[in-house]
């Protein structure tokens, strides 16, 4: 709770902070300059206070914030991102494994379908989580012990009838959990695999 009011920090750089891998790191953040004095308020509800999710069965957790709203299963196995049950397209990703310690990994194939008219289309997400840094995290305006970092490898591709619809998107990203933050440190590097265009590096902060 020693958080300051809710800001967003931001640096984008050809050469922004590294997240190093191993244990007993200390990530240093603390050059992170805040780029809005705006506020993101976020909170967690129960399914029943949002009529939407009639369409997310599964759910039993919102987190509602200036984005959409994330609908959530929060079960023994971890943390989901569920999609809606609508149509032909139910399914859900995995955010955070339980348990999940330094050198544990989780990987995951999801496919999300789509009809639209005489159309189907068919989004895949490959996705592998490895916890792969531990450590102490500086950031501005306070310091965090007791730091997991964690690793998304994630290759999203998009097929029409089977066949090959657009780029295929690859995103590494590192996330920095700790039990006194409230929300992730994310440092992050998306680019089209077969397209050319690079959408980072960048880091970013949410408190």
């Amino acid at each position: 709770d020693n958080c300051p009011t809710p800001s967003l920090f931001s640096m984008r750089t050809s050469s922004p902070v590294l997240a190093s891998s191993g244990q007993n790191q200390v990530w240093d953040f603390r050059n992170l300059a805040a780029i809005s004095s705006s506020t993101f308020p976020s909170s967690y509800v129960l399914p029943n206070a949002v009529p939407a999710s009639s369409i997310y069965p599964s759910c039993n957790l919102v987190l509602q914030s200036a984005n959409p709203d994330s609908y959530l299963l929060n079960n023994g196995a971890g943390i989901h991102e569920l999609f809606p049950n609508s149509g032909a397209t139910t399914s859900s990703r995995m955010l955070v494994p339980f348990p999940f310690s330094f050198g544990m990994s989780y990987t995951e194939t999801v496919n999300s379908s789509e009809v639209a008219g005489s159309d189907t289309f068919v989004t895949t997400w490959q996705s592998t989580l490895s916890a792969v840094g531990s450590g102490t995290l500086l950031l501005p305006f306070s310091t965090y012990s007791n730091v997991l970092c964690v690793k998304l490898n994630r290759l999203q591709t998009r097929t029409k009838h089977a066949s090959a619809l657009g780029n295929n998107l690859q995103n590494t990203s590192y996330y920095f959990y700790s039990p006194g933050l409230r929300h992730h440190i994310l440092y992050t590097r998306q680019l089209f695999e077969t397209g050319g265009s690079d959408f980072g590096p960048y880091t970013e902060f949410i408190s």
